[in-house]
């Protein structure tokens, strides 16, 4: 099959006599099958061409079809060899469908069948040529051989359980004939791996993988003639390998921390810690889960429990989540720690330390945080640090010991007690109206000391001064004559105060008084007042007067004995008419006295009547009191109600000196007048008052004492007299001026003296009240109208007296009329008749 002219000739145009296959019908040749071929000049021309029909034109041989082996493509014998020719020209023309206006472009030949036509068409590759004008076109390799496998493997699977770090089994589902085995490729780069044989379950074992590496291939069906569709597998991975050289690096309290090496594992390999207390028998639990992704080769196992021993084993998982086996057992005992270490300085040279006790501790060793030197050991969770300096700043390290000594854990720093400081005299070294000024000493405290002094009175403190001097200044105390209690203690450097040293209770000084100014006068007493000038209510206060200035003549009705802080006085007991100069001082609580106030000069005032005597107006319609002391020194009070006199008049009283006695033997030396001017006569009740000494009623019994008034013709007219023994005087009722003595009146012993006046009574003259007298003591009185209503009901005092008003139960006048009066004592009882006219 030598080169045509065409393809040599240089220069020549493109040949118009040589033919071209383009395509054929059948991708593999086989006995019997249809041949299509496709291309162009098939039929070819030439200039010998009779162009006639048939023998005409067999002179041209052509077209010709011819499949020629590709050198030792197969075959036996001189098949093997290169040119073996299988001749398929005649084929055209057997078959009728080879139409020749449809042969230069397409040809139609049955290929040969063994045995019917006692030709074989081997398995090989072929060159398949056609031929027209001598010349043969270019070949077009073609194969002849079984078919290749329609399908693609299913079911393509790793088998879980023969995975391994290394290697993988797979398997599929066979695929129909024919086939004559698979070939297994990696998906990653296409390199066929192997090849299976076929079975009824094929399988292939991949082998030489790293661990926990992607595994991931691609499988087909094959003949002869070539692959079948490929089948991709599901990325799969090869098993992780077991974690080796496991180490515990570092322990702690409640954390350890593991290590060990990959094994060959790929990076990215996830790792899985379990712990256990008893070696994995029964109390196991996973500290570090897959779910953590823990890819690095060291991990802390923290939240452990202290003083305890723990187990720990490790396992790797392949990106499919399978396990490969546990690691070698590693094991330890977390340490004792220490922690919230607390501290109580206990004096100026011993702190004691405190921790919480973790439990399974041999010993604790402490350390001088300062230095790192041990300076002691405790069997405990607490102790003693001795021997220290007062007020020095302390810190310690502490461990505690098991197998081993577990962490250091540091202690806050602290101090020692500071001590009381030490007391000096005198202490109190200076005092004013604001302030005062103290010194102590430092007790054994160091330099730099702070010591806080303070000033209070009943547990309040007033005034507070830090200082890091032994001397200290309380100022700005309010007010003047304050009473401070002063106490100094020391501070330790956290603050902590030692206990006080009383320095002892001052007062700040007191100011003087001022303003000493008059009220008023009455005509036995002077009252004054004064400003207390901002002193506080533990100053007190001394009044004195004087009728001589100061000289030889001087009383003090308030002295600074009676301790007390008033700022106003009533000085009583003054004589009428003498003129008196006033003066006050301030003293602390300390006895420090200040200077005199101003002094004033003032006189009771006594009506304008004579020394010795108490006199004054009485206003008709006004409540009116005259109150005073008499030249004897007797207190005489005398209250008159509104409209007890008929208009103005001015009432003097005064002493009458007895003896004689207008009253007779039983008269005592008391004895009072009461003058009006101008003459009138009460129409009211009015009542006097008379101080009174047990010496001046004779010894007798001060329960029959009663007041007589003394008639214009010298008779004694007894009146009904209260007795007060505890301030010692007499309150009588009077319906008449005169003279009045004090008597003994003893009651009656029976009704047979009684006595009843004024009887008929006027109340419109003055006469006041009706007197029931010479009744035994308590006797009882009720007065009756003529009908028989009670309208007055009371007993006769101690002296057998008893005064009626003239009114009824309900406070109003009784009606003019004769009343029944019932008296009953002893026993015995007796009716009187009294008249009242209006």
């Amino acid at each position: 099959m030598s080169g045509t002219p065409d393809a040599v000739s240089v220069g020549a145009p493109p040949s118009l006599r040589k033919s071209s296959i383009t395509a054929v019908d059948l991708p593999q040749l086989g006995e019997g099958k249809f041949l299509t071929v496709i291309g162009k000049k098939f039929a070819g021309f030439s200039e010998a061409a009779g162009g006639g029909a048939a023998s005409a034109n067999s002179e041209h041989h052509q077209p010709r079809l011819l499949l020629q082996s590709v050198e030792h493509s197969g075959g036996t014998g001189s098949q093997g060899s290169g040119g073996f020719l299988i001749d398929l020209t005649t084929r055209i023309y057997s078959n009728t469908a080879n139409l020749w206006s449809k042969v230069d472009s397409s040809i139609t030949v049955q290929l040969p069948s063994y045995p019917a036509d006692g030709i074989r068409v081997p398995y090989g590759w072929y060159h398949l040529r056609t031929g027209a004008n001598a010349q043969f076109s270019d070949s077009l390799i073609i194969q002849a051989g079984p078919p290749k496998p329609s399908a693609a493997p299913t079911g393509l699977t790793p088998n879980p359980g023969t995975v391994s770090s290394t290697t993988i089994l797979w398997s599929w589902n066979a695929v129909a004939a024919p086939l004559d085995g698979y070939n297994i490729y990696s998906a990653t780069n296409g390199i066929i791996l192997g090849t299976a044989p076929v079975s009824a379950a094929p399988s292939f074992l991949q082998t030489a993988l790293a661990p926990n590496t992607t595994a991931l291939i691609m499988v087909a069906a094959y003949t002869l003639s070539g692959d079948g569709p490929l089948a991709l597998s599901s990325t799969f991975y090869s098993l992780s390998t077991v974690p080796i050289n496991i180490s515990i690096s570092e322990v702690a309290a409640d954390r350890v921390t593991l290590s060990w090496d990959a094994n060959n594992n790929a990076s990215g390999t996830v790792y899985e810690i379990s712990d256990s207390t008893d070696n994995f028998v029964a109390n196991f639990s996973t500290p570090i889960p897959t779910v953590l992704q823990i890819t690095s080769h060291s991990v802390v196992v923290d939240s452990l429990r202290f003083n305890t021993t723990y187990y720990f084993r490790l396992r790797a998982f392949n990106g499919f989540g399978l396990p490969s086996s546990f690691s070698a057992v590693v094991s330890t005992m977390t340490r004792a720690p220490i922690s919230a270490i607390t501290a109580t300085a206990q004096s100026p040279s011993v702190i004691q330390w405190n921790w919480p006790d973790p439990g399974g501790v041999s010993l604790y060793n402490i350390y001088n945080a300062t230095n790192g030197a041990l300076i002691g050991t405790s069997n405990s969770n607490v102790y003693n640090d001795v021997n220290l300096s007062t007020n020095s700043m302390r810190s310690v390290i502490v461990a505690a010991v098991t197998m081993a000594e577990g962490p250091l854990t540091h202690s806050p720093t602290i101090y020692t007690l500071a001590a009381t400081p030490a007391l000096v005299s005198p202490a109190l070294v200076s005092v004013s109206t604001g302030g005062v000024g103290v010194v102590w000493a430092a007790g054994g405290n160091p330099l730099g000391t702070r010591y806080e002094l303070v000033a209070s009175f009943a547990g309040v403190a007033l005034s507070t001064v830090t200082t890091a001097s032994f001397a200290g200044q309380i100022s700005g105390i309010e007010p003047p004559a304050t009473v401070l209690d002063l106490a100094v203690r020391a501070l330790n450097g956290d603050g902590i105060p030692s206990g006080f040293l009383a320095l002892g209770r001052i007062s700040t000084l007191a100011n003087p008084p001022i303003n000493l100014r008059v009220l008023g006068t009455t005509p036995n007493s002077i009252s004054v007042a004064w400003d207390a000038n901002n002193n506080s209510s533990s100053a007190t206060y001394q009044v004195t007067y004087s009728s001589d200035g100061f000289i030889s003549n001087i009383s003090t009705p308030l002295a600074f004995s009676a301790l007390s802080n008033q700022t106003a006085l009533v000085i009583s007991g003054l004589m009428t008419g003498t003129t008196y100069a006033i003066r006050v001082a301030a003293q602390n609580a300390d006895g420090a006295l200040t200077a005199f106030s101003n002094s004033i000069t003032t006189a009771p005032f006594n009506g304008g009547v004579a020394v010795g005597s108490v006199g004054g107006p009485v206003i008709a319609n006004q409540d009116t009191t005259l109150t005073g002391t008499l030249g004897d020194g007797r207190v005489v009070s005398l209250r008159v109600a509104a409209n007890a006199f008929p208009s103005n008049t001015f009432i003097t009283i005064s002493s009458i000196t007895i003896p004689p006695s207008p009253c007779g033997t039983l008269g005592t030396s008391i004895g009072v007048s009461l003058t009006p001017a101008p003459t009138l006569q009460p129409v009211g009740p009015i009542y006097l008052n008379l101080s009174y000494t047990n010496a001046q009623l004779g010894g007798a019994a001060a329960s029959q004492a009663a007041l007589m008034r003394v008639d214009a013709s010298g008779r004694c007219v007894p009146l009904k007299t209260t007795v007060d023994t505890a301030a010692k005087t007499l309150t009588a009722q009077l319906n008449h001026l005169s003279q009045f003595q004090v008597v003994q009146v003893a009651p009656a012993s029976t009704l047979d003296s009684a006595l009843i006046f004024p009887n008929p009574f006027y109340p419109s003259r003055g006469q006041g009240f009706v007197t029931f007298s010479a009744l035994p003591a308590a006797a009882r009185v009720r007065l009756f109208t003529s009908r028989g209503e009670l309208i007055f009901e009371d007993v006769a005092n101690a002296s057998g007296l008893l005064t009626w008003n003239g009114t009824n139960k309900s406070g109003r006048n009784a009606a003019s009329g004769i009343y029944m009066a019932v008296i009953e004592a002893g026993g015995s009882k007796q009716i009187f008749k009294v008249a009242v006219l209006r």
